[in-house]
């Protein structure tokens, strides 16, 4: 038996350590101790999901959880960004589908095991998503990366400023690429800790095409130049015309082509690594069904449209789900929006309409 048949054959008992761990749940346990009988039998049974939890994910995210983005940032003049992302997961990780989350604020799919997202947005013009770093060790009792892009949403910090925040704690995380855009103030920042080189691991990412796989943000990885290269020959085609969200979804993310075994990047051993270098993934492990579980467009508008659309596997049938809001109107945005403006010339999603509601608020102001 080779050492990578012997790996995926540890990982198929993963459900027999949660068999067997649950045993210390038992009711018998100091679990319950003082308690009812009603209490005692939902303390055994959180308990049990916790474990499934954590054994699940000590599989689960440290073997595979590979996604791959292309996205278009402040080079077009009808779309100050355009992102398109696959989401690879387990088929069997439960998972919500693109909706507006609680509070009416944060829009996403959402990973129900560990409660966070891989691409959010927000109401007020702010964009986050993640994918994970490829590498054979990961920490036992990691903090989930899905956390980072909700965290970004919910803080209205500013992207630099979260970025130095997530940097003081980045040892805490297996690897991520983080991906944190302000449309308002035309911003957008690259948090990494697995830096590659002079340890830059907080960038500001520049105008263009850049593609995010499971290394650093550019990396030549060839499944990253293939939809590089097939992205920026659609723009062409289309040149400053609007452009057709699902048909780029459709011609870009669905991709199966395979890498020749002397192009894989040869962390994982190469009969793995080999399923995983189509842009579409679409393979069987040990723990069932793996693949790209959704595909998620999110185009911006310079009026501040946004469209959110998202393609997804459930039950084992693909479904669709597709948003689109206006950015709101905020007193933050109305002071980015002023300052990008003037600094940076009105192509900002959070210009001309938010421009006005500086306008109206100011009128307000010296009314009152």
């Amino acid at each position: 038996m080779s050492l990578s048949t012997f790996q995926w054959a540890q990982e198929a008992t993963w459900q027999d350590q949660v068999v067997a761990q649950n045993r210390q749940c038992r009711s018998g346990s100091n679990l319950c101790r003082d308690r009812t009988f009603e209490d005692c039998q939902v303390v055994v049974q959180n308990c049990k999901v916790q474990i499934t939890k954590k054994i699940y994910n000590s599989y689960a995210t440290k073997k595979l959880n590979m996604c791959i983005a292309v996205f278009l940032w402040q080079a077009h003049p009808l779309y100050p960004l355009i992102l398109l992302l696959n989401r690879d997961e387990y088929h069997s990780r439960p998972t919500r589908q693109l909706e507006w989350w609680e509070g009416d604020e944060i829009l996403g799919g959402r990973d129900e095991l560990a409660g966070g997202t891989w691409l959010a947005c927000s109401r007020d013009g702010r964009v986050a998503f993640l994918t994970n770093v490829r590498e054979v060790q990961s920490l036992p009792e990691a903090k989930s990366r899905g956390d980072l892009p909700v965290r970004f949403l919910q803080s209205k910090k500013k992207p630099m400023e979260f970025a130095e925040e997530v940097a003081k704690e980045m040892d805490q995380y297996n690897g991520f690429n983080l991906i944190l855009i302000d449309l308002c103030c035309k911003t957008m920042v690259y948090v990494t800790n697995r830096a590659k080189e002079d340890n830059k691991f907080v960038t500001e990412v520049s105008t263009g095409i850049h593609v995010l796989t499971n290394a650093s943000l550019d990396s030549p990885w060839p499944k990253a130049q293939r939809l590089g290269n097939s992205f920026k020959e659609l723009l062409e085609k289309y040149g400053e015309e609007e452009l057709p969200m699902k048909e780029m979804v459709e011609k870009l993310m669905t991709n199966t082509v395979k890498d020749d075994e002397s192009m894989l990047p040869h962390i994982f051993p190469p009969e793995r690594e080999y399923h995983l270098s189509s842009i579409f993934v679409d393979t069987n492990s040990p723990l069932g069904p793996y693949g790209t579980r959704s595909t998620s467009a999110l185009f911006v508008k310079a009026t501040g449209e946004v469209g959110f659309y998202e393609r997804h596997l459930e039950n084992e049938l693909w479904k669709e789900q597709a948003v689109t809001y206006q950015i709101k109107e905020s007193m933050a945005s109305c002071t980015c929006a002023t300052i990008t403006t003037l600094a940076k010339g009105p192509a900002s999603p959070c210009g001309s309409h938010i421009l006005r509601a500086c306008a109206r608020i100011a009128a307000t102001v010296l009314a009152t």
